[in-house]
């Protein structure tokens, strides 16, 4: 007995030392596999030290001094040890840090090769990162590439651009290209959270023309794919570039304005006097407006039923329109599908299907639907001028026997392209008039004078792409900012030069970068020659303004704005317009000025379009436009229009046409509150017992969508909150943050917060069932006090009382903040008789 106690117990100890053991050896390959990584990871980021952040200086000046393929790969080199740069290696595995160690020899190796004077080794079947300067905002955008291993430059190759989704404004979003063994793949970075609309649009463009330098490829086969916001832009640049994509899979993408109004009540329709304005502006950035320019595109579109992001509507409207244009095209419609839930299949399905098609061949006959001269052409005609600028144009084109017939609607000039078109043109026959060509003649300008049409003149200026209006377009183009400095209201010189900062610093919250921005004073006639400027402050405190606005048709002076010989008054008057620069004839200069400090203040945020597309929320739809402290939208500006195509004051169009121009509806101004302006910048040495905080202005505002409303709400009228008015307070729209200077001079901090009536989305059941809002007080970067969420799904749910012990609070920041998802459906917001007492 005393034995087999023994023999159980030397078993149970030997079982002991195996696991005691084994753990040790588990616990020490452990402690050499972290200890592995460790060292990679401090030899990587030594060299990312040494090496690369160094070298970046001297990769940037080779890609801008050289030119051609040696300029594009120091531009690759560069955004690669960028991106390497950026990295995180904290926790990183030995397959990742070593995986960064190969990517920096790779570096090391190429960068030797490009200073020898040779092209770098890119490598094939895997993606890469390239970029290009933009001239834009003189800025290296980035993007992906996957060359297929077998590529032989004397095959040319079709293209794939893929198209990411939202993933927000920052990070590398293109660095994984999707790889295809019969094309070049690329996915642009499309700056960011844009829609692949507005400067993300350019970006997409800009990228075709690099990789065209770079590589062979089949300029006929250039196919669109994407996801969501991906599937979003593929139809977009579709529409408006036909010519330039034989195909597109855009899956679960938004197309349609109209499809948001039916299934989540936004954009309530406006006064009569605007109707039409209104739906024209929701309806011009809407891909389905255009629908029919995809008659000779080849389209598989995928959505779901189940799609809770993007409506199917969608869609829907898109397969309706395409059926009705004829074009080549399939739609399939999953029962349930969610947004994102769509099996790998059907992108591969829909890849091929378009991918196997013969691509489309240049059209003797098509349609061209068109609302602005940035997407003016189609083929082998050229929209060169509208009729008014405020309705959609349109051209018909058939080209047979020599004769090229071109119908039109709202177009009072064009251009035929005859180098372009797919047979020989000898005539061309628009209206009654038939315009006979001379031998050799590869492009004919008519233009409609009156209501005749004739060859077209080009005597004195006249609008064409880039230098067309509206304000915003003179930003797609390379622009500087301009803050002022003369003057001596001291108050107007710092809201300008803070103003022009806000302006950039939100630019490169979206887009990624800082664009250019001066003073006045240092202004070159380099500057003044090769870029757009944006000059905020007129001529009171911007010598630059001082300088150009006498030789256009705008002007501050005294009291009192002009447009033409008409003087506008009232509080805080102001404009903010485009115009030909008169220095620098091909050039654009944008203005924003005013009679006083206050008209300047959060000028740019206050106007733009609150609706359907992220990237246009602030977009500045007009010419020119004449504001006071009531104004929100179009029905509330004194003045809003379109200068004529001659750049002429023609509200009734003009003898070429072009002109336009809306005034305000006074039942709509009656309902506003004026606009407030803080006065005081710092408690300062008057030490009042209580203040309100509306009285004090900002150090600094984060609002990612509109102006902060100041004493009033953020739709213009009174503050309501808990279904009482307020005299008192900020009208926001969350995510929104207000930082103020207290110095310590206050014990306590009050408000009411709460939820208000919406902007575009009104009070619809799509954003009762989402949005949740938490109000909260930080002080010097602590949280001091919190609202609990806020929403409208039980009665009394929507408001609060907040308060803080703001005691020794140096900085205090009042914050917005989003606590639910779909955060687009969020309406308004409001801190109502917010007050700091002693």
């Amino acid at each position: 007995m005393a034995a087999r106690q023994q023999k159980v117990r030397l078993h149970i100890l030997i079982a002991l030392t195996l696991v005691v053991m084994l753990f040790g050896l588990r616990h020490v390959r452990r402690t050499f596999q972290a200890e592995k990584v460790r060292t990679a990871s401090v030899r990587t980021e030594r060299e990312l030290r040494q090496y690369v952040r160094p070298d970046q200086a001297g990769l940037q000046d080779m890609a801008l001094a050289a030119h051609g393929a040696l300029a594009r790969d120091a531009a690759a080199l560069l955004m690669q040890a960028r991106y390497l740069v950026g990295q995180d290696l904290q926790g990183a595995s030995a397959a990742s840090a070593r995986a960064i160690a190969r990517e920096l020899d790779d570096i090391h190796a190429n960068v030797a090769l490009l200073r020898a004077g040779k092209r770098p080794v890119f490598p094939r079947g895997k993606p890469f990162l390239r970029a290009y300067h933009s001239r834009l905002d003189d800025t290296f955008q980035p993007y992906g590439v996957c060359v297929p291993e077998g590529y032989d430059e004397s095959y040319p190759l079709p293209v794939i651009i893929t198209l990411h989704g939202l993933q927000g404004f920052g990070g590398r979003q293109c660095a994984d290209a999707p790889c295809y063994p019969g094309a070049l793949s690329v996915k642009p970075q499309g700056r960011g959270a844009t829609d692949y609309m507005y400067v993300g649009e350019d970006d997409i463009l800009a990228v075709l023309d690099e990789v065209r330098a770079l590589y062979s490829i089949d300029s006929d086969r250039v196919y669109l794919v994407g996801h969501s916001m991906g599937a979003t832009g593929s139809w977009h640049l579709a529409v408006h570039y036909p010519h330039l994509f034989a195909g597109i899979v855009p899956i679960s993408g938004n197309a349609d304005s109209d499809a948001w109004e039916h299934r989540w009540g936004w954009n309530p329709p406006g006064p009569a006097d605007h109707g039409a304005l209104r739906r024209f502006l929701h309806a011009s950035l809407s891909p389905a407006s255009y629908a029919v320019n995809l008659a000779h595109c080849r389209v598989v579109a995928v959505h779901g039923t189940g799609d809770a992001v993007v409506p199917v509507e969608h869609a829907r409207s898109m397969a309706g329109r395409l059926r009705e244009a004829g074009g080549p095209f399939e739609y399939l419609e999953f029962p349930q599908l969610e947004h994102g839930g769509a099996p790998a299949w059907v992108k591969d399905y829909a890849i091929a299907k378009v991918f196997g098609q013969a691509p489309p061949e240049t059209p003797t006959r098509f349609r061209y639907r068109t609302s602005s001269l940035r997407h003016d052409r189609a083929w082998w005609v050229t929209v060169d001028a509208l009729d008014h600028p405020a309705r959609f144009a349109e051209v018909e084109a058939d080209l047979s026997d020599g004769v090229a017939r071109v119908d039109v609607t709202n177009v009072s000039a064009f251009t035929v392209r005859t180098d372009q078109a797919p047979a020989e043109i000898r005539s061309i026959r628009v209206g009654p008039r038939t315009f006979a060509l001379e031998s050799g003649e590869r492009t004919v300008s008519l233009e409609k004078y009156g209501l005749a049409w004739r060859r077209a003149e080009a005597a004195g200026p006249r609008k064409r792409r880039g230098l067309s209006g509206p304000v915003s377009d003179a930003l797609r183009d390379p622009f500087l900012i301009v803050y002022g400095t003369v003057g001596g209201d001291a108050t107007h010189g710092l809201l300008s030069r803070s103003e022009a900062f806000r302006f950039a610093d939100e630019w490169e919250m979206r887009y990624g970068d800082a664009p250019r921005i001066k003073a006045d004073v240092d202004v070159t006639d380099e500057d003044m020659r090769d870029l757009n400027l944006l000059l905020l402050g007129g001529p009171q405190v911007n010598n630059v303004a001082r300088t150009i606005l006498p030789r256009t048709p705008l002007a501050v002076r005294g009291d009192a704005v002009y447009v033409g010989e008409r003087a506008f008054r009232g509080r805080d008057v102001g404009f903010i317009a485009c115009y030909p620069n008169p220095l620098s004839a091909d050039r654009m200069v944008a203005f924003v000025a005013g009679t006083t400090p206050a008209a300047l203040y959060q000028a740019w945020d206050r106007f733009g379009l609150w609706f359907n597309w992220g990237a246009y929320d602030k977009y500045k739809w007009f010419d020119y436009a004449v504001f006071d402290s009531l104004t929100v939208g179009p029905e509330s500006f004194l003045a809003v229009g379109f200068f004529d195509n001659r750049w002429q004051i023609a509200p009734d169009g003009g003898v070429l046409g072009g002109g336009a121009e809306w005034q305000g509806v006074p039942e709509v101004r009656a309902a506003l509150r004026p606009q407030g302006f803080p006065e005081r910048t710092s408690i300062g040495d008057s030490q009042p017992h209580s203040l309100p905080l509306s009285e004090l202005r900002p150090i600094e505002i984060r609002q990612y969508r509109g102006a902060v409303g100041l004493d009033r709400a953020y739709t213009g009228g009174p503050i309501v909150v808990a279904g009482q008015r307020h005299a008192r307070g900020f009208g926001v729209r969350p995510p929104s943050e207000l930082t103020f200077v207290l110095d310590g001079a206050f014990r306590r901090f009050e408000a009411t917060v709460g939820l208000a009536e919406g902007f575009h989305t009104g009070d619809s059941p799509a954003r009762t069932a989402v949005e949740e809002v938490i109000f909260e007080v930080w002080g010097d970067g602590e949280l001091l006090a919190a609202s609990p969420r806020l929403h409208r799904r039980a009665e009394g749910r929507d408001s609060a009382l907040i308060s803080a012990d703001v005691t020794g609070v140096s900085t205090m920041t009042l914050k917005a903040r989003p606590a639910g998802g779909r955060t687009w459906l969020y309406g308004a917001a409001g801190w109502a008789e917010p007050v700091l007492t002693r």
